[in-house]
């Protein structure tokens, strides 16, 4: 019996060996003499890419090896530095073999699992576009075109992996442009095929406040909500609508990105026109109400401020449909719209005009 629990827990133990140990990921470059080789994973929709490993290399004919997780199904990028482009691939298998032929750099192999399938097909028909974008000869016209190909690949592997880690890749990659009408198709099929799969539902969330946000966003001529405050720096109570029917700035922005430049064409505006004719109402979206009082210390700014200190989540941003800082609206005398996500340096110079 003794014999017996001894085998379970010696099997317990190299199973959780086996669970906890490196894969290791075998490389092999010919024709090349890479300065280094670079292994991240790489970005999704809400996370900045990783460095795993790199490796410095002074040979024609390149082995090497990087140790990754078992088999993680997390999406990798392999930069041969200074050639380009990168290979990409996913961490399928608990085997993974990529040969590389610079003289031939769009027939590399990948020994691994059926997912790389999609990534080896993706890979072969975005190479030779993005060597024709480092071609400094080529027009700005070109170059959009080209970036609009490379979209349409990305958007076609969206549609039609039956993979969700290669299928949120690839929206992660696409350029919309704000158009939403692009993005309902997708996030629909997103939503049939990949109902399961959490860091899809968290794409297809935030897609869809995104879409509704740019349904509804306030357009030149509109009327903007009232809103009633107290000022953070005077405790005033403070209503956006006034009888005095004055031009007013409403300045969306987080307390990390403003500068010193802004801040000053803010106070030129003021001085021109007069805080009789020219309001400025201010909303950090940041939710550190530490931040922003330190900001509003150090800046010494004199205009109303308000936060709920919610962030994006706060009453604020909702009511207004902003999906992005810094952003400006500007209404007239009659509280209609007649500038929108214009940049204050934009508005500086209208204003000296």
């Amino acid at each position: 019996m003794w014999k017996y629990y001894s085998f379970i827990f010696s099997l317990i133990v190299l199973l959780g060996c086996i669970n906890t140990a490196n894969n290791i990921l075998q490389i092999h470059i010919t024709n090349s003499n890479p300065q280094k080789v670079y292994l991240y994973q790489t970005a999704s929709f809400e996370n900045d890419p990783i460095l795993i490993d790199s490796i410095s290399n002074n040979s024609l004919d390149t082995k090497i090896k990087f140790k990754i997780p078992p088999a993680d199904q997390k999406i990798y990028q392999l930069i041969v530095s200074p050639y380009l482009p990168s290979i990409y691939f996913v961490n399928d298998t608990s085997q993974i073999e990529i040969d590389v032929d610079l003289n031939d750099f769009v027939n590399y192999k990948i020994k691994s699992g059926v997912i790389n399938k999609d990534f080896i097909k993706l890979n072969k028909q975005i190479f030779p576009k993005l060597n024709q974008l480092s071609n400094s000869k080529i027009t700005d016209l070109d170059s959009k075109n080209i970036l609009s190909e490379i979209d349409s690949l990305y958007l076609d592997l969206a549609k039609n992996t039956n993979f969700p880690e290669v299928a949120l890749f690839a929206a992660s990659n696409l350029n919309f442009d704000g158009d939403v009408e692009k993005m309902k198709p997708l996030i629909q099929s997103f939503k049939s095929r990949f109902a399961s799969d959490k860091a899809l539902k968290r794409y297809i969330y935030q897609s869809e406040k995104f879409i509704d946000t740019k349904t509804k966003e306030f357009n030149l001529g509109d009327s903007l909500p009232n809103l009633k405050f107290r000022d953070i720096i005077t405790g005033q109570n403070i209503s956006t609508f006034t009888k005095n029917k004055n031009i007013i700035i409403y300045d969306f922005f987080s307390v990390l990105q403003r500068n010193d430049t802004e801040l000053t064409d803010l106070r030129e505006v003021i001085r021109k026109y007069g805080q009789d004719n020219v309001k400025i109402y201010s909303f950090p979206v940041d939710p550190d109400s530490v931040l922003i009082q330190q900001y509003i210390k150090n800046s010494k700014v004199d205009w109303p401020h308000f936060s709920d200190y919610q962030g994006w989540q706060g009453e604020i941003i909702p009511k207004y449909y902003i999906d992005s800082v810094p952003y400006l609206f500007v209404t007239d005398n009659n509280g209609l719209v007649i500038h929108k996500n214009i940049t204050i340096k934009r508005l500086f110079e209208k204003v000296k005009k």
